[in-house]
């Protein structure tokens, strides 16, 4: 039995059930005093005081940690910003194996939902409209445990004599599954080969300098030039938007991206590439990638879709995946 016990301590250490913290300065908007990082991952609201000030002195630190480490952790473990080791390495580890078996058996259905969504644009909104009632439920279940958190730490406060207006953090952290952004697409500036360019100018210069018989007075040549740039600017009528879903979870994140909203006024699209911005790619219309992270700190992806029209037009998007480590 002994032996079992011992065992078992082992298993929740190895697990990360024992969590470290450090007190460090911070960055900005914190960089003028102390936080702590809880395995590597700052958390303001451990020392987060009036107008997002946090504390020059030690003391001042480690006793806000002191009072507000439960609450806080409770409320970003509700939220799904972070997890307890155990949970993290163990009881996750039996769920995800569990998903995994799962998945095997719902992996037809999967593909029936997805080859609709492709190609049945009713069946797509609905899904679409289901998304975006799940994730605003979502969005509203975490605004409400950070305006109470903002309330919590108002009146932390209030026992130094402080005063923090609610909701101070709420804009520096995004929910743990917000909505879908589609990215603002990039519109390629077409120039001419400088050579070409330099020759035109030259010709420009003569025309300027030495104006034609009879013409008028020609313009001079700096409007000359900013009216060759302008010229020289094409707007694209190629499109590259995307939308992706969820942008911001934790490893391995599984993120759904849709090329189906990109679209060319001068005739229509035939490609797609995708970079995600891990290494894996696709040419799918609309394609599914899955994130791994073993940092501590959260980790960025910026994944890009670059499109490209029967006429030869092409346009390129990007938007940026969060990864967070449990």
């Amino acid at each position: 039995m002994k032996k079992v016990s011992v065992l078992f301590l082992l298993i929740v250490f190895s697990c990360g059930c024992t969590t470290a913290y450090k007190f460090q300065t911070g960055k900005p908007p914190f960089d003028q005093g102390y936080v702590v990082a809880r395995r590597g991952y700052v958390i303001p609201e451990y020392t987060v005081g009036a107008d997002k000030s946090v504390p020059k002195d030690m003391s001042v630190a480690e006793k806000r940690f002191k009072r507000r480490k439960d609450r806080v952790e409770d409320s970003y473990k509700r939220m799904g910003y972070i997890q307890n080791g155990f949970m993290g390495s163990a009881v996750d580890s039996v769920f995800m194996i569990g998903e995994l078996i799962v998945g095997i058996f719902k992996w037809p259905f999967t593909a029936v939902s997805e080859y609709k969504y492709n190609h049945n644009a009713l069946y797509r909104q609905k899904m679409d409209k289901l998304d975006e009632e799940k994730e605003a439920k979502e969005l509203e279940r975490v605004g409400k445990l950070k305006a109470a958190l903002d309330d919590y730490i108002q009146k932390d406060l209030s026992k130094e004599g402080l005063t923090v207006k609610p909701t101070v953090l709420a804009k520096e952290k995004a929910a743990s599954k917000p909505e879908a952004v589609i990215s603002q697409p990039q519109e390629p500036i077409q120039e001419a080969p400088a050579v070409k360019e330099a020759a035109v100018t030259k010709e420009t210069e003569e025309k300027a300098v030495k104006p034609a018989a009879g013409a008028p007075q020609a313009a001079s040549i700096k409007e000359l030039e900013h009216e060759m740039i302008q010229e020289k600017v094409v707007s694209s009528p190629v499109k590259s938007i995307i939308v992706a879903k969820p942008l911001k979870g934790f490893s391995p994140l599984t993120v759904r991206f849709y090329g189906n909203r990109s679209h060319s006024t001068a005739g229509r699209i035939i490609s797609y590439s995708w970079e995600f911005g891990d290494g894996d790619m696709s040419t799918k219309e609309n394609a599914i990638n899955t994130y791994y992270s073993g940092s501590v700190e959260p980790k960025q992806f910026t994944a890009t879709l670059t499109v490209r029209d029967n006429k030869g037009n092409s346009a390129a998007s990007a938007v940026t995946i969060e990864v967070l480590n449990k």
